[in-house]
């Protein structure tokens, strides 16, 4: 989770960039067809919002639209803003709330989360990160070595999303991995942590591109942060 300032286009690459050629070529065949006219396109699919930079450098006006929210945020940074830096420690609270046994509220410091006795160093170390592997969560430490290690005790006092991993026709997905509700793809741990950024990120109420940048840099995590990473 540490960070230091991030330039703001690295934060996510997303799948949908194309590369230079590509954007060139649609420059050509738009030139050779229209010559100089200035455009109103269309992107349905619009993606990370690479193309229609690109088109409107060039002078053309764009429709952009895509139905992935992902993608819409993204292009929303990539369309508007280029240099702007932001800090992730913004969204990293230094504690929480969490919960006992016996639904007692307890405040932690997160760093506890992310430490762990080393049974070669003799040490407790830094964990770098989590990882599943064989149904056993492992830590691999700063120190290099890696150890089995158990999930929290505690559970998250903010609320967490424990939606059905199921289609909209009500049956289940093909490929949920033997869970049956998205909040048991994270362990506690994770859970932990990312209900505390998030819960931080909603008490600033920051708007704009920064906001936006807040939220991506949140999506961005839940895939390393989850058992299927």
């Amino acid at each position: 989770m540490a960070a230091s300032n991030v330039l703001q286009r690295a934060v996510v690459r997303y799948w949908g960039r194309k590369v230079g050629k590509v954007l060139n070529m649609v420059i050509s065949i738009l030139h050779k067809q229209y010559g100089s006219k200035k455009l109103v396109i269309v992107d349905p699919f619009g993606g990370a919002g690479t193309i229609v930079q690109k088109l409107l450098r060039v002078g053309h006006k764009i429709i952009y639209s895509d139905p992935n929210l992902y993608a819409w945020l993204i292009a929303k940074y990539h369309i508007g803003c280029k240099t702007r830096r932001i800090n992730i420690q913004n969204i990293f609270p230094e504690e929480t709330k969490a919960l006992d046994v016996y639904g007692r509220v307890r405040r932690i410091k997160l760093q506890q989360l992310y430490t762990a006795w080393c049974p070669y160093c003799k040490v407790s170390r830094e964990v770098v990160r989590y990882y599943w592997e064989n149904g056993a969560c492992t830590a691999r430490l700063i120190c290099g070595h890696s150890v089995e290690c158990g999930d929290a005790e505690l559970e998250p006092y903010y609320l967490y999303p424990m939606y059905e991993l199921k289609y909209p026709n009500g049956k289940w997905f093909y490929k949920r991995r033997n869970v049956w509700r998205i909040n048991e793809l994270y362990t506690r741990r994770a859970l932990l942590t990312l209900t505390a950024m998030l819960n931080k990120i909603k008490r600033y109420s920051v708007k704009g591109y920064i906001g936006t940048l807040y939220w991506l840099a949140l999506m961005a995590i839940q895939y390393n942060s989850s058992k299927m990473a």
